[in-house]
């Protein structure tokens, strides 16, 4: 249940992350950039901001590229998890990581009133939803012209861009 993996060798450790499912983020820390690398560890231990993404479907790829844009700039990962099943939600997973976000952010393929819908009402029952700032991610119920997958999710700022811009912005909000 941490925050941050220090690893000598992020490639390797992200593969062995990966097939255990575990989506904590990684940073480089070894002998030759420790003195560069720990101010910047301080730092974001003692920020404490914490985005916690859950998504459903095959946007995760999309998610999981957004979070490495978002890391470019500001350095740390959010937490991804993939939900994998939208009824029912996956309540031990929420239980587990929300006390431990700022920001959380929904992210599925469904229009409105689909897994988003399900896990507002589980943090609303559960009193969660106070002081998060939520940004629930769906398919906008409108006709969308003929186009690639990439095209489609471009223009409904489900691409791997935007959906970074998008946590940039609450990121900051939150500042």
């Amino acid at each position: 249940d941490s925050d941050l993996v220090l690893c000598e060798d992020t490639r390797r450790s992200k593969i062995l992350m990966s097939h255990y499912k575990i989506n904590t983020q990684l940073k480089s820390f070894h002998k030759f950039n420790e003195h560069k690398e720990v101010d910047s560890i301080v730092d974001q231990i003692k920020e404490g901001k914490k985005i916690l993404i859950l998504s459903l479907g095959t946007v995760l790829s999309n998610v999981e590229n957004a979070a490495e844009l978002f890391y470019k700039k500001h350095n740390f990962y959010p937490t991804i998890i993939d939900m994998r099943f939208a009824k029912p939600i996956d309540t031990k997973v929420i239980d587990r990581y929300i006390k431990n976000s700022d920001i959380l952010i929904t992210a599925e393929e469904g229009a409105i009133g689909g897994f988003s819908s399900q896990v507002n009402n589980y943090l609303n029952v559960k009193g969660y939803n106070q002081n998060l700032i939520i940004k629930n991610l769906f398919f906008p119920d409108c006709y969308t012209e003929h186009a690639t997958p990439e095209e489609m999710y471009s223009e409904i700022n489900f691409d791997t861009e935007s959906i970074s811009k998008m946590m940039e912005r609450l990121y900051i909000e939150l500042s």
